[in-house]
């Protein structure tokens, strides 16, 4: 096909805002069947240790996937 490989996904994630006024699409997502990936929360990409400080902004996020079937 012209250079192009096709492939099949078999998951999607997602980053998910923390913060309150995303809550609509933290719901959208959940009842989606996407789930966090066990992680915790991520701060500008990088996973948080525990007690690491962090600024509740547009970074904080947590990973949220769906496994395809």
């Amino acid at each position: 096909m012209n250079g192009i490989e096709i492939r099949q996904m078999t998951y999607a994630d997602i980053p998910a805002i923390c913060k309150a006024d995303h809550g609509p699409a933290q719901r959208f997502y959940a009842l989606r069947g996407y789930i966090p990936d066990g992680k915790g929360v991520y701060y500008m990409e990088q996973v948080l240790a525990n007690d690491e400080p962090c600024k509740n902004d547009d970074e904080l996020t947590l990973c949220l996937v769906k496994e395809f079937t």
